[in-house]
């Protein structure tokens, strides 16, 4: 009898074991996929051989001055017309988007960097950089241009040949749609945060407290989306302290969101390289909830 209890509790401490180890790897899973955003935050941009360099400014910009090498693309022309449409590129359009970037040599598996056009002016190089992070790249990194030209070394003018068109990956777990969103808050979503960056000005004129008396109650923060990089145009890993201090912790769901959808894929973009693993964009925009 007392061999059989202490075969069941052996049993049962294996299975509690098991357990455990399971959760621990669907936690690591959930990060992976992002893993090289984190792990290159620390470290300097190098400019390689293989090197895609795509400047994000607008065309007038990058007409005045743009680094050798360097490919004007920014996250509209990913999109046939986002006047309509600026959701994330999925379905038809990410096959739109596949065949423009195939043809400038770019693939998910390029080493991606990403200019923007002043030291904390990186909404739309993080746009960007969130557009290609829902096609399946990873290997991507935001700067400002001017911090690139401090640190350019000589290198030699990138060739970009056309490649073979390549299927996209899917990952519209970065987006959240309008009717998700006011389903996530009506149902009260678990470990739910609503995280507004846009700024002071805009939050005085219309904020969250509509929504709230209409809907369930649900968690809200007010960070205007400037504070997300630093003065290279890097993801900001020193505001991580205050982001916890104002309840912003890695254990949320995070929906971000701004007027037009294109700060919050920004900040979405740095949230993920700073080891957020659950953060999603409205791209419709904060209009959308108001029409």
């Amino acid at each position: 009898m007392r061999s059989f209890v202490k075969f069941s509790v052996l049993i049962c401490v294996t299975l509690l074991l098991a357990s455990c180890q399971q959760a621990t790897k669907v936690s690591d899973v959930s990060n992976s996929r992002y893993e090289f955003l984190i792990k290159k935050l620390d470290e300097p941009i190098l400019l390689g051989e293989k090197t895609v360099i795509f400047d994000s400014r607008p065309k007038f910009q990058y007409l005045m001055y743009s680094l050798p090498g360097a490919i004007h693309l920014t996250w509209e022309q990913l999109l046939s017309d986002p006047s309509i449409d600026n959701s994330v590129v999925k379905g038809d359009k990410a096959f739109y988007s596949a065949r423009r970037l195939a043809r400038l040599g770019v693939n998910p598996k390029s080493e991606v960097i990403i200019v923007g056009s002043e030291e904390r002016g990186q909404a739309r190089a993080g746009r960007l950089a969130w557009s290609l992070l829902t096609m399946g790249f990873n290997n991507i990194q935001v700067t400002s241009i001017e911090s690139v030209k401090k640190s350019l070394t000589p290198f030699n003018e990138r060739k970009h040949k056309s490649i073979p068109i390549w299927k996209p990956t899917d990952r519209t777990i970065l987006e959240i749609s309008t009717d998700e969103f006011i389903n996530a808050i009506r149902n009260s979503e678990e470990n739910l945060l609503v995280l507004d960056v846009r700024s002071d000005k805009e939050m005085q004129k219309v904020n969250l407290k509509g929504l709230k008396k209409n809907l369930a109650k649900f968690k809200s923060v007010y960070i205007p989306w400037v504070h997300f990089y630093n003065e290279k145009g890097r993801p900001n890993k020193k505001f991580l302290r205050q982001l916890n201090a104002n309840g912003v912790t890695t254990d949320q769901n995070i929906i971000v969101i701004s007027n037009e959808g294109i700060r919050s894929a920004s900040v979405t973009y740095a949230l993920l390289a700073l080891g957020f693993p659950s953060v999603r964009n409205l791209s419709a925009g904060y209009k959308s909830l108001y029409k």
